[in-house]
């Protein structure tokens, strides 16, 4: 069922409602007001690096498609997996999961959606980040972006999620557990990834081209209507006094009656929503969604399973590995930081994407 759901936000000529919040919000009660989780820390000084042409600059919004969506590029998705922020208990976090998702998912674009997906350690970023991005009380997305270009972030298995502020020790970086009978360790060498330029784009034409140039973005929004949502485009009009949540956008579209939407992942599980996404009026900068969007280039990561894979005899057990084969397993992750460099996948490829997305079934990505 779920699977069919986002079928249908996938598909600009699928059959929509305009969601009715106010019917909602009377049918349970007063509206749920919600927690401010956009704060902005005083280490958080340098909110834009970049020395490379934006996309809005290059990409004639007249030349953008109707309708694109990353989640389907010819039939093939280049997001990466939903998230949950409030498991297992409430965190603040959505600015750290709108930012890291978005990251992983141009990771995966510039990797033409082969391999297994790459995703981000939240967690690290609330143990390692306090100072520049944020904890469970509230952050900023470029704060992430900040923290990630000064420091390698680990994949997620080196840290998962527990929707809680630790320490930034060793073990808070990236740590595994044996046995029942043996204490955790941190684990010295592991698999990143980091960010080479970041900064924010505002107005729907200039994040249309962002998106459709180089990936998802991470934006604010006013989330406290979207409590109730359960699907269709959503329709709010009156602006609200400012934003307390972050989302990602992935793509847009429109309908046959010609109404303009985009297409948006939230971090409040699958159950949420259209299967953890929902729809939206776009060009209005409805709940403010328009206003604040961050974006990142990804610098380098760590590839685990080169192409083509050489056949050999398996490695020494890691937990046995002594410095010397610590550093031999390092020298054999490679990370492309010389292919993840430039972020700019040339009109030539913009425009295959685009034919892909209306139904090609190959494309050079």
């Amino acid at each position: 069922m779920a699977t069919r759901k986002i079928m249908v936000l996938c598909t600009a000529a699928a059959t929509t409602l305009v969601a009715a919040p106010a019917a909602a919000t009377a049918a349970a009660g007063e509206l749920r007001r919600h927690p401010t989780e956009i704060v902005h820390l005083p280490g958080h000084t340098v909110t834009e690096k970049y020395t490379s042409p934006l996309p809005h600059t290059y990409v004639p919004a007249d030349g953008l498609p109707s309708s694109f969506s990353w989640t389907d590029v010819g039939g093939r998705s280049f997001v990466t997996k939903n998230l949950n922020q409030h498991i297992p208990q409430y965190c603040g976090s959505c600015w750290a999961h709108g930012a890291l998702s978005s990251l992983a998912d141009r990771i995966k674009i510039m990797r033409g959606g082969h391999g297994m997906d790459i995703n981000l350690s939240i967690q690290v970023i609330l143990n390692c980040a306090t100072e520049v991005a944020g904890s469970c009380h509230g952050g900023t997305h470029t704060g992430t972006y900040e923290y990630a270009s000064n420091n390698p972030v680990p994949f997620d298995t080196c840290q998962n999620y527990q929707a809680e502020d630790n320490t930034c020790d060793a073990i808070g970086k990236c740590k595994t557990c044996w046995s029942f009978n043996e204490e955790c360790e941190a684990v010295q060498s592991y698999p990143n990834a980091t960010v080479s330029e970041y900064g924010t784009v505002v107005g729907e034409e200039n994040i249309m081209a962002e998106v459709f140039a180089r990936g998802p973005v991470a934006c604010d929004i006013a989330a406290s209507r979207l409590h109730e949502y359960t699907g269709g485009i959503v329709d709010i009009p009156e602006l609200p006094a400012e934003t307390d949540h972050v989302v990602a956008i992935a793509g847009w579209g429109e309908t046959e009656e010609g109404l303009k939407f985009w297409i948006v992942r939230n971090s409040w599980g699958e159950y949420w929503g259209e299967g953890g996404w929902f729809r939206i009026k776009r060009g209005d900068n409805q709940l403010l969604l328009e206003s604040n969007c961050g974006w990142a280039v990804p610098g380098s990561w760590t590839e685990l399973h080169p192409r083509p894979h050489p056949p050999g005899p398996p490695g020494p057990h890691p937990h046995r590995n002594g410095p010397q084969q610590q550093q031999q397993q390092q020298e054999r992750l490679r990370s492309h930081g010389e292919e993840g460099a430039p972020m700019n996948l040339g009109a030539g490829t913009l425009q295959r994407l685009g034919r892909a997305r209306r139904g090609a079934d190959e494309a050079e990505v």
